[in-house]
């Protein structure tokens, strides 16, 4: 199966609420011990390396977009020229 960053998107906001949860409950006294040992496990594919990789490429993708092509240009222009 193709990596999709929306699904990517949705495990990591599960794992972040899950997270969350299991510090504000051990936090607050409602549980005696911090489990987050299965909590990893379950999300371990958004700490693959692949994973990882994928998203670094997409955020450089998404900035490169979001600057004028002028600065880039510019940019480029000026680095060859050391």
């Amino acid at each position: 199966m193709a990596w999709d960053l929306d699904e990517y998107r949705r495990e990591a906001e599960v794992f972040l609420e899950e997270i969350d949860r299991e510090y504000y409950l051990q936090g607050a006294g409602h549980k005696p011990d911090l489990a987050v040992e299965p909590i990893y496990e379950r999300h371990g594919g958004l700490f693959e390396r692949e994973s990882v990789d994928r998203v670094g490429e997409a955020r450089r993708t998404a900035s490169l977009k979001a600057i004028d092509p002028a600065i880039l240009n510019a940019i480029s222009d000026e680095s060859t020229s050391w």
